[in-house]
C-alpha cells in the first residue's frame, strides 16, 4: 500500500503511468498477471494495465497488456532506475 496514489512519467518512452493507492497482482517468473491499480496513458485515454511480462530467454524487451487487448512492447532499459530517479519531490 502506498501513502497516496501517484503518477510517474517514463521519460525514455514518453508515457505517464498512474498508480492507485492499492496495487495487487499475481507474480510469476518473468510475468505479472491479474494486475490491478495501474494505468498507462495511450494517446488521449488512460488504459488499465493487467499484465506485464518479459520473454524467456531474455530478448531485452518488456510487454504490457491492457484490459482492452492493447499491447505495447518496450526495451527493458527504458524502465531501469537511473541515479536521481528515486528522489522524492
Amino acid at each position: 500500500m502506498q501513502k497516496k496514489a501517484s503518477e510517474h512519467k517514463f521519460k525514455s518512452i514518453g508515457r505517464p503511468v498512474s498508480y492507485a493507492l492499492y496495487i495487487t497482482a499475481h507474480v510469476e517468473k518473468n510475468r505479472i498477471k491479474k494486475l490491478t491499480g495501474m494505468k498507462a496513458k495511450e494517446l488521449l485515454i488512460w488504459v488499465t494495465v493487467n499484465e506485464i511480462y518479459v520473454d524467456d530467454p531474455p530478448t531485452g524487451m518488456i510487454t504490457f497488456n491492457a484490459t482492452t487487448d492493447l499491447t505495447r512492447t518496450f526495451p527493458v532499459s527504458a524502465f531501469e532506475i537511473q541515479e536521481g530517479d528515486n528522489k522524492e519531490a
